[in-house]
């Protein structure tokens, strides 16, 4: 509700997936999805599969404006790819510069889906250029997803960022008193309002 409600503030979700499965309101909340920190490149590398195999799939529809859906999906990961960047881009620059993906860069690839997206919606992108995006999206999943479950340190630095970067951090009870969401290594101060029929305490 609160995404919902503040959509441009940098929001993170603490706890264990156990608590949050319990509490979700279904197993593909997008709220929950993005926020959650824990495992959190995985999840988008999820995101960029399924991206790609959308792409993948209105390019085989027949009927309908199969273009104007795959235009849809770049944008999308176009959308997705800065959003990553605002929350996390010193953990994602060192992904850029990691020798195994020395050619890789995340604003490259979204200025590919935004051209892209504007070609493909007038129908003059090529199916070998398409399918090269598709090909680039799906590939930059996989680097994460690799990253992630390979480089523990790396996967703890990024949880850190995304902490460090939220201008509102909910948790669950049993990760509340975490060093790094009071005062611990983040070192900011933490205030907390809670409006119970108009009483504030």
């Amino acid at each position: 509700m609160f995404m919902a409600k503040h959509p441009t503030v940098a929001v993170a979700l603490a706890g264990t997936v156990e608590s949050l499965a319990a509490a979700s309101t279904g197993p593909s909340d997008s709220s929950f999805d993005l926020a959650f920190v824990r495992g959190w490149a995985t999840r988008m590398a999820t995101r960029f599969a399924a991206s790609a195999a959308a792409i993948a799939a209105a390019k085989r529809a027949e009927g309908g404006s199969p273009a104007a859906a795959v235009s849809s999906v770049f944008n999308g990961v176009a959308h997705l790819i800065r959003w990553m960047l605002w929350r996390a881009p010193s953990s994602l620059a060192e992904i850029s510069s990691n020798q195994s993906a020395s050619a890789f860069s995340w604003e490259h690839l979204a200025n590919l889906c935004d051209a892209a997206a504007v070609d493909d919606d007038s129908g003059t992108l090529s199916e070998a250029k398409c399918s090269e995006v598709e090909a680039l999206i799906l590939a930059a999943g996989q680097v994460l997803t690799r990253h992630e479950r390979t480089d523990a340190a790396w996967a703890q630095r990024n949880e850190t960022e995304l902490l460090r970067n939220a201008s509102v951090i909910f948790s669950t009870l049993t990760t509340a008193g975490r060093d790094d969401l009071c005062g611990g290594p983040m070192h900011v101060p933490v205030s907390i309002q809670i409006t119970v029929s108009n009483q504030y305490f």
